[in-house]
């Protein structure tokens, strides 16, 4: 009896040390993405800022094609900025994950709206199919995936 309880003893140290390690790396990545999403924050806004005096100031100098590149360089520079906030948020490792039924279709159309601008600079089609599928799973998540595939 004696020595199963000093097993348990050297199992609750052992437990006590990993989720110190554990504590350690979380909090030391967590640092490292709260640098890298502001490292990355402040030339996404200056990118975003700067294509959009542009677009104000050379207006009527700027041809059709350069009012839509300096546009297009906005709205990616927004989007990139939302996805940063997103990889932040999902980071987290103390996050909660909330799953739930999604409804495919919705959620593709969704990304596919907020890809439209770049499918267009780019001359490209996107067709779908309906499918109707409906997934349990965390939304966000799933949006996130799509917009990477895509």
């Amino acid at each position: 009896m004696a020595d199963l309880e000093a097993r348990i003893r050297d199992l609750e140290a052992e437990l006590a040390n990993v989720r110190g390690d554990l504590k350690r790396a979380k909090d030391e990545f967590q640092g490292f993405v709260s640098l890298a999403s502001h490292d990355f924050r402040a030339p996404l806004r200056a990118i975003g800022t700067c294509s959009q005096i542009l677009l104000e100031d050379y207006e009527d100098v700027l041809d059709g094609d350069g009012k839509d590149s300096l546009g297009h360089i906005a709205v990616a520079a927004r989007r990139l900025e939302s996805l940063v906030d997103a990889l932040v948020g999902h980071a987290r490792i103390d996050r909660v994950w909330e799953a739930e039924a999604v409804d495919v279709d919705g959620l593709l159309q969704s990304v596919l709206s907020r890809l439209d601008d770049q499918a267009t600079a780019a001359e490209a089609q996107i067709e779908r199919a309906e499918s109707g599928a409906r997934v349990w799973c965390d939304p966000i998540q799933l949006a996130m995936a799509l917009e990477c595939a895509l």
